[in-house]
């Protein structure tokens, strides 16, 4: 737990330090095969996906799953957690196909046992699913399940709630992507409205949002309009990031396409 708590607070050398032990503790008290170990070894693959040791949280999750079809088989709701964790590192690194797989394994289970824990689970699982058909250019299958997610979050969060706003800004960028500029600009526009209304004009969740308002714009010749948003973008990047950071290298290129 204390291991957890400062990975909230970005520590991760202490978290790392904190769950650890808690590990060691496990294996010497518990053993090796202890229902326990799944959520101490998930915490720990969580942990090392945020510092970028892929490798090393894929080992982690995969001995939580061996852990969890030991006690509970392949098709059982508690290792939908585990599935998860994999789909979404396979995804990471860029490894859509199986990422896909673990995505469908989570599907599923979910499908089979549907109740308010479960939907928290089958929002991330349909936002999978949505991200990998949209890699793949198939919109309307992307569409189709970013809008389940959409309904998941309504349901539980409520309209106002950022993760909402998050699905409406998922849906502007794939309606982009297929042309459909009138949609794109709704859901760009509930995106913008639900995530101003939560943070603020200026913070940096609107980053995003303005971007994508701003290149809808430029695809459909409406120079002036596309950029307003873009520089809105660009400005509350630079006033967190600074204007020398890489990350504002995308900004910067969509105000060279305008130009």
């Amino acid at each position: 737990n204390i291991g957890c708590i400062y990975e909230m607070y970005d520590d991760y050398e202490k978290s790392q330090e904190y769950n650890e032990r808690a590990l060691k503790i496990q294996l010497e008290t518990l053993g090796e095969n202890h229902i326990e170990l799944i959520t101490t070894y998930s915490n720990l693959g969580v942990l090392y996906t945020n510092i970028g040791k892929y490798d090393e949280a894929m080992e982690l999750y995969q001995k939580s799953v061996e852990i969890g079809l030991s006690h509970y088989g392949e098709t059982h709701e508690e290792m939908v957690p585990s599935y998860l964790n994999i789909a979404v590192l396979y995804s990471i690194v860029g490894h859509y196909d199986e990422s896909f797989t673990y995505y469908q394994k989570v599907l599923d289970i979910l499908n089979n046992n549907i109740d308010n824990e479960s939907k928290i689970f089958m929002d991330k699982c349909y936002n999978g699913i949505g991200a990998y058909y949209m890699r793949k250019g198939k919109y309307q299958e992307s569409i189709e399940y970013i809008k389940k997610a959409l309904d998941v979050r309504l349901t539980v969060y409520g309209n106002k709630h950022p993760l909402v706003g998050s699905s409406y800004g998922d849906l502007a960028t794939i309606y982009m992507a297929a042309e459909n500029y009138e949609d794109a600009l709704f859901c760009n526009e509930m995106a913008i409205k639900i995530k101003s209304r939560v943070f603020g004009d200026n913070h940096t969740e609107l980053v995003g949002p303005y971007g994508i308002r701003g290149m809808i714009y430029m695809y459909m010749e409406k120079y002036d309009e596309a950029l307003t948003y873009l520089n809105n973008s660009l400005e509350i990047s630079v006033s967190v990031l600074g204007e020398n950071n890489p990350d504002l290298l995308s900004i910067y290129e969509r105000l060279g396409l305008l130009y």
